[in-house]
């Protein structure tokens, strides 16, 4: 009776054991992913005519100046693997610059900034950000993603990871408590050439409750909290035409800052 029950358990830890494996296995290919996650993404490719309304101009135009033989203007094509021509936004903003065709702001003008913000969550203020930074970029301007949100949504639609990729110390947080001048070190690029992001931590949302301390916000040496991401803003914005503010939904000294 008792090699029968032993023998039991043995088929049942046997049947127990494939699935377990394959768990394990999944579960270190997803972690893997999710340490390089710039491994594994990358932006897409317009083909000529997609390129043409991007720009603003006609295919002829770019065909003109873009000889495979390389002669033209443009110098030769880029072609993907199927043997069609193939832009990338780096392609393109490279033909915006050759060809004139790029709108610029005027030699020593800050960025826009625009801040995005509701006081209710799950209405597509995010998606709103995103989606607006990718239009923009498309059309030849240099973004500033700021999150400010602690849940970090625009942070993970810009492939990135908050367990793996930054600390609370590497967003925001450091740069309105302690010296603006961080805000150099907490930019990070993007899989979309023109687009770089200051990423937000769920372990910044204390930052909201540190602001109004004077103490814990060195207000002595910087001055009134609410003013904190304008004084920071002062050391990049010449390196940006629009800088996008994405916000949580709340009225919190953060939100303040953005307004």
């Amino acid at each position: 009776m008792l090699a029968n029950k032993q023998n039991k358990v043995g088929s049942a830890a046997d049947l127990l054991s494939t699935p377990i494996t394959r768990g394990q296995n999944a579960l270190k290919a997803y972690t893997k992913i999710l340490a390089n996650p710039h491994e594994t993404r990358q932006l897409r490719t317009w083909k000529i005519g997609e390129a043409a309304a991007i720009l603003g101009c006609h295919q002829q135009t770019i065909r003109k100046h873009e000889k495979p033989d390389g002669s033209g203007k443009l110098g030769m094509p880029e072609y993907d693997q199927s043997g069609h021509r193939a832009y990338s936004l780096e392609r393109l903003n490279f033909i915006r610059r050759e060809l004139g065709l790029g709108k610029s702001k005027p030699e020593g003008a800050s960025a826009a900034v625009v801040s995005v913000t509701i006081y209710k969550g799950g209405v597509g203020k995010t998606n709103t950000t995103i989606s607006l930074a990718h239009e923009l970029a498309l059309r030849g301007y240099r973004i500033l993603l700021i999150d400010l949100d602690p849940q970090g949504t625009l942070t993970y639609k810009c492939n990135f990871n908050q367990t793996f990729d930054f600390t609370a110390e590497e967003t925001i947080k450091n740069v309105l408590l302690d010296d603006p001048l961080l805000i150099k070190d907490v930019i990070r690029e993007t899989h979309w050439p023109t687009v770089d992001l200051i990423p937000a931590h769920e372990e910044m949302e204390d930052t909201d409750y540190s602001l109004p301390d004077p103490k814990k916000s060195n207000t002595k040496k910087l001055g009134p909290a609410v003013y904190r991401l304008k004084l920071a803003l002062e050391f990049v914005k010449q390196d940006y035409d629009i800088i996008l503010c994405d916000c949580g939904p709340n009225q919190g000294p953060m939100t303040l800052n953005a307004l």
